[in-house]
């Protein structure tokens, strides 16, 4: 069984890890590591890794940088491969029972201090190793040569379209999706695949990982998109399956990233390379995402520029429906185009406060609603939300109450610890609170503590305040407010963030006072400018 060498570029890694690489190859032992030429040049870097660490023996070289990164999630961009492989080496070390028959072993040079070896690599026996001298190599030679007779070989790997079915079967996010997705992985990585055929299982990835919410997965996947896109069996670059992998792909997980500008970018890029390749049905689907990307762009935005995003949102997605409609699809894509020009629409309304937006939500929706039925395709959670939303804004209780029970129900069984079912369940206890509002006040306080909670635990900040604003107009005197002055921040400002500062600091003024006194309508004013709203 061959050896994978897992080390850190710095100055004991460099000299250690050549020299062990060379005394053991002189002793017969089959090595993998990075200073081979074809293993440098490989497509994708935590694939290869990943395949190394999952089928070898692992020699885990131990030197400052290694030890300072192993285990370490924090974001840097510094020892990013030390850390990615020390996650795999974690997972492999949990698979065995036995620190004695586990197939990693540790390797020092003679000066390191057995004490600072990371948590479960302390626990297995440490060989040391003079890279001037060869010293040890003999004991690190026996040992896996011991492990090897102990360690039962890797079981062959699937064929990629029995892992896609899996990705594809109805109850994977409940299961084994990210370990799935891993075996996906180390399969494209292993075995030559046209780019078409690499991109037409993004989707089963994608549906995955948005479930599972695997951020290191997705920066896998990305670094896969990026290798297959530009070198095909062929040797040529095919622009078609590179826009879809950059849209579905590296866009993707840009806006998971919140680094929106630069998805603007890439989404472009995508949809001048469909455009010029003739595939019409692509270029929409970037055009879509860019909708996507201009209305989360649009809530951060202020004056000018948030209606410039609003407006380039709207004419992105009326482009791509416009494509969609003159291809003659029929697969419930320009439904979809529908669904995201609603959410548009409806982002317009809870910015700006336009009637005519929510009107043009309401009417959207419920055509995107009609064309997924007409086209044989569920309505997916996010839409039936958006429904019950705007149900919500137009006084239709009853029939916001359905469409978010609807969306509870099948959340039920899900895991709420994601991003994406947070955000869907904590939504769906948000509409319930505004139903119950008037009629069962209590019930409402509960389901938007519960919307609270779930927010606060995902980091979504926006929906988040929007709960903690309904909150305080919901019981007005728990923060000193009157009705009226609930009723007049809301009719000023839109944003919840910004009513809830302004709360806070009229909190700080009230407190500083010798004598209280109501807050006047100017002082409210100069209050929201001060906060932010100017």
């Amino acid at each position: 069984m061959p050896v994978f060498v897992a080390y850190a570029h710095d100055g004991k890694g460099k000299v250690v890890a050549p020299a062990l690489v060379v005394a053991l190859r002189r002793r017969g032992i089959e090595v993998i590591w990075d200073g081979d030429p074809e293993n440098r040049a490989t497509m994708s870097q935590p694939a290869w890794m990943m395949r190394g660490i999952q089928r070898n023996l692992v020699v885990c070289v131990l030197s400052d940088e290694f030890v300072t990164h192993f285990g370490r999630t924090e974001p840097a961009s510094v020892r990013r491969g030390v850390r990615f492989e020390s996650f795999l080496i974690i997972q492999k070390f949990y698979a065995h029972d036995s620190a004695a028959h586990c197939p990693i072993v540790p390797v020092a040079d003679p000066g390191f201090a057995a004490e600072r070896a990371p948590g479960i690599l302390a626990g297995i026996p440490l060989s040391r190793f003079d890279a001037a001298t060869e010293a040890g190599a003999d004991e690190i030679a026996g040992r896996l040569r011991f492990l090897e007779s102990r360690v039962p070989p890797a079981p062959p790997p699937r064929e990629l379209s029995d892992i896609v079915s899996d990705l594809e079967a109805d109850d994977v996010e409940a299961g084994g999706g990210p370990d799935l997705v891993r075996e996906w992985l180390g399969c494209v990585a292993g075995t030559p695949v046209e780019a078409s055929e690499f991109v037409g299982t993004l989707p089963a990835v994608e549906h995955v990982l948005r479930a599972a919410d695997g951020g290191g997965l997705a920066q896998e996947l990305v670094d896969r998109c990026i290798a297959v896109v530009n070198t095909t069996q062929s040797g040529l670059c095919d622009p078609s399956a590179k826009a879809k992998a950059l849209i579905v792909g590296l866009a993707w997980l840009l806006r998971r990233r919140r680094e929106l500008t630069l998805a603007s970018k890439v989404v472009h890029e995508a949809v001048e390379l469909a455009t010029a390749a003739g595939d019409h049905v692509t270029a929409a689907l970037g055009r879509a995402c860019l909708g996507h990307i201009h209305r989360e762009l649009a809530e951060d935005a202020t004056g000018r520029s948030r209606l410039k995003h609003l407006r380039i949102a709207e004419e992105s997605v009326r482009g791509a429906a416009a494509l969609l409609a003159r291809a003659g699809d029929r697969s419930g894509r320009l439904a979809a185009c529908h669904h995201v020009l609603a959410h548009v629409h409806w982002t317009r309304y809870q910015l700006l406060g336009e009637r005519p937006a929510l009107r043009a939500a309401d009417r959207l929706a419920e055509r995107a609603a009609r064309q997924l039925l007409a086209a044989g395709t569920d309505v997916q959670h996010e839409l039936l939300l958006l429904r019950a939303e705007i149900a919500v804004a137009r006084g239709e209780l009853l029939r916001a109450s359905a469409l978010a029970g609807r969306v509870t129900a099948v959340l039920a069984g899900q895991p709420t610890d994601t991003t994406s079912f947070a955000g869907l369940a904590g939504r769906a206890h948000l509409v319930s609170a505004e139903v119950r509002r008037h009629d069962a006040p209590p019930t409402a306080v509960r389901h938007a503590e519960e919307a609270l909670k779930i927010f606060d635990r995902a980091g979504l900040t926006r929906h988040a305040d929007r709960s903690r604003w309904f909150l305080v107009a919901l019981r007005p005197e728990a923060s000193r407010l009157s009705r009226r002055e609930v009723a007049r921040l809301e009719r000023w400002c839109r944003e919840p963030g910004i009513r809830l500062r302004a709360v806070a600091e009229r909190r700080r003024r009230l407190d500083q006072r010798v004598r209280p006194r109501a807050t006047a309508r100017g002082e409210w004013r100069d209050i929201l400018r001060e906060v932010g709203e100017g």
